[in-house]
């Protein structure tokens, strides 16, 4: 008997197979987002962290002016001290092409073979490097517009140029991407370094012995070597403590990848509407063979297992075909992303449990949303399956649309026949309009996002009204400056600003990351951010912080108006926190520029160089920068950096870009399915008129009248459900927009529509609607009258 049960299942979705193949692709399709999005997580959350471990990660990096082997030795016998290493950074500068320079990370390692703390490895070319030779991160190559082979100038901080040789390439997991950052990363021997006139190193990688994963016990730790340091005459410089055991952009991959998969269960959850609407459509086509059944005996829970057993059946397919082809998305886009963030994909494969539940999705779902039609249909009795005659009558009498209908008499009648066509069955075009209205929503909101993604850029751009910013490795006088930028055509503005490194002292002593003070003069118009909390600076204000929102999220415990006590170099100085403002960029903090040179000892000297040019356009702005580069070169002023805000605008949107296309690709798996709803809802409207279109047919309805009457059906499906979407995307936008904002941004975004995005989808869909409505509509007005009579 079972078997029998089994015979009917597979034969009923063989009959109905067209229709039962636009339910497996929709969940197909589905099946492929879900297992790609999540797979792709387990690949690269584990990866991430593995590869990053993998350098043994420095728990803290102290930086002082030199430290020498004695020192290290008596930090290893440190209680509380795992291992110690020491390496030089410098903030250099290397030539990418006439007159124009790149910010160059340079880190001197002592021993290459010997690494033990934030570990690299070779990729290409010679390794170790010997002297005069320079290893390029892998992911700064395209920053440095060099290959292998060639010869390179790199410039450091108060001394001689000197040009290196790029012998290779390495792989450094614990750098955040080249790319991302717009500055290389390079790697030489002391030996090199010795060539610059320099021989001391400068920084303590260390890591703790216990408890390495919590924060204020590194904190503690490091500040009880700072203590003794300072004590033997060494001054402190930085501190950096990073997150313990957690790469720079983990946290935003994750919220990513949660923030796809959310989109790719909404596509399979909708694509189980089609096998919803199947199997309604097939027991309301079978309501008699039903009565015939329970009449020989069979009972409810038989029927609902049988049915059921059909969604099963259906979710199966999917899974077998869907699974697979999920799995080699997901590991094509963890091998994009891995390149993206600059580390490697060691092992592909995905964990069983992650198996398990796209398995249990895959065949619960269809199941469990089948669950109400099923036992609705199979509880019917004998008597009405007996009696019944297809469309009840209460949804063909004068309701709520036929009075409406009424309100407009000269309606041509083809019309009004498509119109109350359409909303027959007003439960199965529900689903239909959901799910299209859903899919158009999001494939408008990743549309808008990217749209509030460039607004906000800009406007955080906007606020800085200034197009180029020069920095000095030290501070110099302005009239110096003057005499310099003055004779640089293109150059219409500027000013001078002081700045700073600053670090916040805890209330238990320990000093936090460093952070820049920026400190323009008073009254100044080059910068006007936006207020989001407190005020702005005044010119009256001594001992003022004003601080980006990323300080802000950095520093949960601070509110405005808090007090806090900053080290400056070897100073502690009381600000008050007076607003919060929002930027893009680190950790960054304004204060009025006559009391922190004041401060520092700096009246009448400059640090940065707000600048604005006569011309604003990428060409314009590097024809400035090499001028000024070579102005400041012949007047033996050092550069450390020069920026343009432009080029900034240009590669966050850049970036941003990517991540829009993910979200797009994944509203365009909703966008199929919603398409796919759509074409099995017409079918099953024409299937059920059959025998009304063999009537039409005989009074004389001509094949062109049905395909009018059928097209016009699906236009209205689309046309409202294009309605719904446009409703539908405005909160969905707002909110998927802060979401977005808060992962990257830590702010919410500003809020902006984009308008193709709306004609665009409106076009999708009506393209759609006559797509779907013209295939069944044709198979139809090719039956004969007899045919359509006879039918069942």
């Amino acid at each position: 008997m079972r078997s029998l049960r089994w015979k009917k299942v597979v034969r009923d979705l063989w009959i109905n197979r067209s229709r039962s193949l636009l339910a497996v692709l929709a969940m197909t399709v589905g099946m492929i987002g879900v297992s790609a999005v999540l797979c792709a997580y387990s690949i690269l959350v584990r990866e991430l962290d593995a590869n990053y471990m993998r350098t043994n990660p420095a728990s803290a990096t102290i930086v002082t002016e030199a430290v020498n082997d004695d020192l290290v030795k008596a930090l290893q016998r440190f209680p509380g001290i795992g291992s110690v290493e020491i390496r030089g950074f410098f903030e250099a500068r290397i030539l990418v092409s006439e007159d124009e320079w790149k910010t160059l990370f340079l880190f001197v390692v002592d021993d290459f073979s010997a690494m033990r703390i934030n570990k690299s490895k070779p990729e290409e070319g010679r390794w170790p490097p010997q002297t005069s030779d320079i290893l390029i991160e892998r992911a700064a190559m395209q920053v440095v517009k060099k290959r292998i082979g060639e010869d390179v100038v790199v410039r450091l901080p108060g001394a001689s140029q000197r040009e290196l040789h790029i012998a290779g390439t390495i792989h450094d997991p614990a750098q955040a991407p080249a790319w991302m950052e717009g500055l290389a990363y390079g790697y030489v021997t002391r030996d090199t370094l010795n060539l610059f006139g320099k021989t001391a190193l400068n920084e303590i990688l260390l890591t703790v012995s216990d408890r390495p994963f919590d924060k204020t016990h590194i904190r503690t730790t490091v500040k009880s070597v700072t203590n003794w340091m300072e004590k033997l005459g060494y001054r402190i410089k930085r501190i950096d403590i990073p997150e313990p055991g957690q790469h720079p952009h983990q946290t935003q991959l994750k919220a990513l990848l949660f923030l796809l998969q959310a989109f790719g269960g909404l596509s399979f959850v909708l694509s189980t509407i089609l096998v919803v609407t199947l199997i309604g459509a097939i027991m309301a086509q079978q309501v008699r063979q039903i009565g015939v059944m329970k009449a020989i005996g069979a009972r409810t829970f038989q029927m609902a297992g049988m049915y059921l057993g059909g969604a099963l059946l259906l979710g199966i397919v999917a899974v077998v075909v869907g699974l697979p082809a999920g799995l080699a998305v997901a590991r094509g886009y963890a091998g994009f992303a891995a390149k993206m963030l600059n580390f490697e994909i060691v092992d592909a494969t995905v964990p069983l449990w992650t198996y398990a539940v796209l398995v249990l999705i895959g065949l619960l779902t269809p199941v469990l949303s089948s669950s109400y039609p099923v036992y609705k249909g199979s509880r019917i009795s004998v008597r009405q399956a007996i009696t019944d005659y297809g469309i009840p009558a209460d949804q063909t009498a004068n309701g709520l649309l036929n009075r409406a209908f009424a309100l407009f008499p000269r309606l041509p009648r083809p019309l009004l026949l498509s119109l109350r066509n359409t909303f027959r069955r007003r439960g199965r075009i529900l689903l239909t309009l959901g799910t299209l209205a859903i899919g158009g929503a999001m494939f408008i909101t990743a549309l808008n996002v990217g749209a509030s993604i460039k607004k906000t850029i800009r406007g955080f751009q906007a606020a800085m009204r200034y197009d180029l910013k020069v920095s000095f490795t030290q501070p110099v006088t302005l009239s110096s400056v003057e005499a310099v930028v003055g004779n640089v055509p293109g150059v219409t503005r500027f000013e001078g600003w002081s700045q700073a490194r600053a670090s916040l002292i805890y209330e238990d002593g320990t000093d936090g990351n460093e952070f820049t003070i920026m400190a323009p003069p008073s009254g100044t118009d080059l910068v006007r951010p936006r207020v989001v909390e407190g005020r702005m600076l005044s010119s009256e204000d001594r001992g003022a912080l004003m601080v980006n929102h990323i300080f802000m999220y950095r520093e949960p415990h601070l509110n405005v108006g808090d007090d806090v006590i900053l080290r400056i170099g070897t100073q502690k100085t009381k600000f008050r926190i007076v607003g919060v403002i929002r930027q893009i960029g680190p950790p960054t903090a304004f204060a009025n520029g006559s009391y922190l040179a004041g401060l520092m000892n700096q009246k009448g000297l400059v640090k940065t160089l707000p600048i604005v040019t006569k011309e604003r356009s990428t060409d314009a702005h590097l024809t400035v920068t090499r001028q000024l580069e070579r102005a400041f070169t012949e007047a033996g002023i050092d550069v450390q950096e020069t920026v343009s805000t432009y080029d900034i605008q240009k590669i966050l949107e850049d970036h941003f870009l990517v991540l829009t296309m993910l979200l797009l690709f994944m509203s365009i798996l909703i966008v199929i399915v919603g398409g796919l709803g759509l074409t099995t809802t017409m079918s099953i409207q024409v299937i059920e008129r059959t025998r009304e279109i063999g009537v039409m047919r005989a009074i004389g309805a001509s094949s062109h009248n049905l395909l009018k009457i059928i097209s016009i059906e699906g236009l209205v499906i689309g046309i409202v459900s294009w309605i719904l979407a446009v409703i539908l995307a405005l909160p969905i936008s707002k909110y998927v927009g802060d979401l977005f904002g808060m992962i990257f941004l830590r702010t919410t975004l500003d809020f902006a529509v984009s308008p193709v995005a709306f004609l665009l989808w409106l076009g999708v869909v009506i393209v759609f609607s006559l797509l779907a409505s013209f295939f069944p509509a044709r198979n139809a007005t090719r039956l004969t009258v007899r045919e359509t009579l006879v039918y069942e």
